[in-house]
């Protein structure tokens, strides 16, 4: 049994996903395995991770029909048989020999889960954001409460990779990726933590996220976005309230990235992919302005800087007009400054 499964969800990445998988089977750790889920890709995804498990006994290819990432990652845990799992994406990294230092932290710690730093790269310009934990350390419940809001706001809690569970930890608790296509990683996470008695904060940086800023930034029009978002909202208050965190401090950075996933929804309506005609664009967004739980977080002054002060007070004048008008603003910003943009997007 090794000490360590990475799944890799894979979806038409045959043009990538070499890299990808070299950067696990080159750490210096060896005590692994890497199981490829390709997502029914219409290239030759699979085949090219046929290669690589071909040669490095290491490698498992699992297909199953497309159905989105969070099946993807569900089919690979299910299929784990190492003591820990980790994810990494068909696009990214994994940094050098973190590996074997994480399963040994994770074990003597005894933690079941550990958060790490991670990297995001301009493929465009090779510019690197850093994202650390300020202040590394393992937490019991108690003590989670008290960073949970700093660890949200440091984008630590965003995504499941960059991270380390423990198996039997993941299965005895029945955690699995809900089958959204959007914040599905940060309902994982927020479960995750729900259920966890120690959690380890690790320093270490060991993930390197890639975007291009060459293209558009702004995300694929998704009818159960705006749900979804209200989900995670939800979900972070109830995690908040069990683990005793339902301080002013935190409400204001939940209200804060709350309302940054209700511009991100209402940005989409610009995309090529939205269904919608200017009537419909304008119900869409005036569905989500009327919404309680829009209402009550803009009205939360929560000084995260002045872009989401900005949008705090558009959104919360309720005028379709205005926030069509500032939305449209944020396409364009994206397409003539997108590094600015990302570093918005971002945010430590």
């Amino acid at each position: 049994m090794p000490q360590v499964s990475i799944i890799m969800p894979a979806y038409n990445a045959c043009d990538r996903i070499g890299r990808t998988i070299r950067s696990v089977l080159d750490q210096s750790f060896t005590d692994l395995e890497l199981i490829v889920v390709d997502d029914g890709s219409e290239d030759n995804t699979a085949a090219a991770a046929g290669e690589y498990a071909a040669a490095d006994a290491r490698v498992r290819v699992l297909s199953i029909p497309n159905g989105g990432p969070s099946a993807a990652r569900n089919a690979g845990m299910a299929a784990a048989s190492g003591t820990y799992l980790m994810f990494i994406d068909d696009d990214d990294v994994m940094m050098p020999q973190c590996l074997g230092q994480l399963a040994d932290d994770a074990a003597r710690a005894g933690a079941e889960v550990v958060l790490t730093g991670f990297e995001i790269i301009d493929r465009c310009t090779g510019k690197a954001i850093d994202y650390v934990c300020e202040n590394p350390g393992v937490f019991g419940r108690a003590e989670l409460g008290g960073e949970l809001g700093r660890l949200y706001i440091a984008n630590l809690l965003n995504q499941c990779w960059a991270k380390l569970y423990r198996t039997d930890f993941i299965r005895d608790s029945g955690l699995t990726f809900s089958d959204y296509r959007f914040g599905e990683d940060r309902l994982f996470i927020f479960d995750c933590l729900r259920k966890a008695e120690k959690v380890l904060v690790s320093p270490e940086k060991t993930y390197k996220y890639y975007v291009n800023t060459n293209g558009s930034l702004v995300n694929r029009f998704y009818d159960r976005k705006f749900e979804a978002c209200c989900a995670l909202d939800a979900s972070i208050n109830s995690l908040a309230e069990q683990l005793g965190a339902q301080n002013r401090e935190n409400r204001d950075i939940f209200a804060y990235m709350f309302i940054k996933s209700v511009v991100s929804c209402m940005v989409t309506v610009f995309s090529d992919t939205c269904p919608f005609d200017r009537r419909g664009r304008r119900a869409y967004v005036r569905g989500i302005l009327n919404d309680e739980r829009v209402r009550s977080n803009a009205a939360v002054r929560y000084r995260q800087g002045l872009a989401g002060e900005v949008m705090r007070l558009v959104i919360r004048t309720r005028w379709i007009g205005l926030n069509l008008l500032v939305m449209r603003l944020v396409t364009v910003a994206n397409r003539l400054l997108p590094a600015l943009f990302i570093k918005i997007k971002h945010r430590k």
